[in-house]
């Protein structure tokens, strides 16, 4: 609450449901709340109740996106997507293919490699990177057949196509350390 009432006040965030475009509901919203992921494990509250006093908190505060983090899935794939329907935001990630094999289109989760967001009049495109190891920390069996690209043909990838897809600038968020990724962006 301390967090929301202080992005209200001094940053101009306007919280709520997003318009089709990407822009808050709300007139004039000049904020972009993003996340790496891996927000449902850790608190014992959030724990007890699968994930969703967190979800609900994050669709309060506006949240526009989150990254795939490795511990999305700790309470199963069912809680996962009603998670994502509570915080009402969607989930992305580049280096996420999802299954290739007609069989296993169940574990498809449904990830972009990014989205493109309007806020000031600029269209700002948002890639998200989740951890390389995300396959093997994942609870067993519930990331089955998705397959994890290594970060830098993920980016050489999602980069144009996001400035293809409009993007005045691009962010890049990452559930990595940021010395991982300093040899990839220079």
């Amino acid at each position: 609450a301390e967090t929301l009432g202080y992005w209200t006040a001094k940053e101009g965030h306007c919280a709520g449901k997003l318009g089709k475009d990407g822009a808050p509901a709300c007139k004039d919203g000049k904020t972009l709340v993003l996340s790496t992921g891996d927000h449902f494990s850790g608190p014992s509250i959030s724990s007890v109740f699968q994930g969703e006093p967190v979800a609900e908190a994050m669709a309060r505060m506006g949240y526009a996106a989150s990254g795939m983090g490795n511990h999305e899935l700790d309470f199963g794939r069912e809680q996962f997507d009603k998670l994502r329907d509570i915080g009402g935001f969607p989930y992305f990630s580049a280096n996420i293919r999802p299954p290739s094999k007609k069989s296993d289109k169940e574990y498809d989760l449904g990830l972009k490699p990014f989205a493109i967001f309007q806020r000031g009049g600029v269209k700002i495109g948002v890639v998200a990177l989740s951890a390389s190891n995300v396959a093997k920390t994942v609870m067993s069996g519930r990331f089955y057949g998705n397959e994890v690209l290594p970060y830098e043909p993920a980016l050489q990838q999602a980069v144009p196509a996001v400035r293809k897809a409009g993007a005045d600038v691009v962010i890049v968020i990452a559930d990595e350390c940021p010395t991982v990724l300093e040899p990839i962006v220079a």
